[in-house]
C-alpha cells in the first residue's frame, strides 16, 4: 500500500466509501461529489451542526439533482465548493467532524 493510501483509510458508511482525514486529534470524514456535475445547491454552512442522512449538498449532472447526505451526525469543518462550481466524480465537497 503507498503512503497515500495509509494515510487515508477507508471506511464504509450506508454502502458509501467514504475518506477518514486527520486533523489534529479529530477525524474528518468527506463527503466526495458521485458523479462529475456543477454544484446546484449548498444546504449548509461551516460550523453548521448537521445530522446522519441530511442533505449537505445538491449536485445538477445531466438534468438530474443529486443529494449528497452526510454519513455520520456532527458539524461541518469546511466547505470546499460554491454554487455554480463544476467538479469531478470523486472531488471533496464537504468535511465534517
Amino acid at each position: 500500500m503507498n503512503k497515500l493510501m495509509e494515510s487515508f483509510p477507508m471506511v464504509v458508511y450506508n454502502d458509501r466509501e467514504v475518506t477518514l482525514k486527520q486533523r489534529g486529534k479529530k477525524k474528518m470524514v468527506l463527503v466526495k461529489a458521485q458523479m462529475a456535475g456543477t454544484v446546484f445547491e449548498v444546504s449548509v454552512k461551516e460550523g453548521e451542526a448537521v445530522a446522519k442522512g441530511q442533505t449537505v449538498i445538491i449536485l445538477e449532472s445531466m438534468k438530474m439533482e443529486i443529494p449528497h447526505d452526510a454519513m455520520v451526525d456532527g458539524h461541518v469543518a469546511k466547505v470546499l465548493v460554491a454554487e455554480g462550481d463544476f467538479v469531478e466524480e470523486d472531488d471533496v465537497l464537504v468535511e465534517i467532524s
